[in-house]
């Protein structure tokens, strides 16, 4: 399998590496991401809404960054699902089942894809959700290989779709990705964001003043992107 210089290839992950997707989002992800690290999410915390996010695999869309020259450890993964595409759970039920803060965090995540994007993206896209980098690999450009890698295998092979979604939590992720063509449809400010259910203001203190949606077009006359 082709990798790049530094010796990482990637690859289509598949429900074989959920394991490996959620340590590394529970590890990495739920550790940096401003939306995560306000919430103060414990250990558990982060392996119930890592759980949650590896279901998301079953849609065969997430691409994995893997390690040739160490075992092959999965290094970086980009979660990414069509619009259409729903977990196979009785979403009520499953979130009884975990703990409050994840439950804030998977109805935001509901909320985000189902209501925002289909409002303000169109009801026919695929989204990049979670992007998560190992943190020893981080700085190494693997996650700007995942983005763009993912941008010409989905164009490449999925003809059914009319754009690609991307979400930003900073000003620094938003200008990289208008940099491989994604333009802000939306943007939500955080602090007025209210949990469904409890209707706290549950990133009231996230540190980032909006969530960005970040769309491009699907050209289906080019697919080099």
């Amino acid at each position: 399998m082709p990798t790049d210089k530094s010796g990482i290839y990637y690859r289509l992950l598949t429900i074989n590496d959920k394991n490996d997707v959620i340590k590394s989002i529970a590890n990495n992800f739920c550790i940096r991401d401003p939306l995560c690290k306000s919430l103060i999410l414990s250990e558990k915390d982060r392996y119930e809404y890592a759980t949650y996010v590896a279901m998301f695999l079953t849609d065969n869309k997430s691409l994995g960054a893997f390690d040739d020259d160490n075992d092959d450890q999965l290094c970086g993964v980009q979660i990414n699902s069509s619009s259409y595409f729903v977990p196979d759970i009785d979403l009520e039920k499953y979130l009884l089942s975990v703990s409050q803060k994840t439950q804030n965090l998977i109805r935001f995540d509901h909320f985000l894809q189902k209501e925002m994007m289909n409002k303000f993206c169109g009801n026919n896209y695929i989204g990049g959700y979670w992007i998560s980098v190992n943190a020893p690999y981080s700085g190494r450009g693997v996650g700007h290989q995942l983005v763009t890698r993912c941008m010409k295998w989905l164009t490449t092979n999925f003809r059914d779709f009319d754009s690609l979604v991307a979400v930003t939590t900073a000003p620094e992720s938003k200008h990289i990705t208008e940099k491989i063509g994604f333009k802000s449809t939306y943007e939500m400010k955080m602090s007025e964001y209210k949990d469904e259910k409890t209707g706290e203001r549950i990133f009231a203190n996230a540190g980032v003043p909006f969530v960005y949606l970040m769309v491009k077009l699907r050209n289906v006359t080019n697919s080099n992107l």
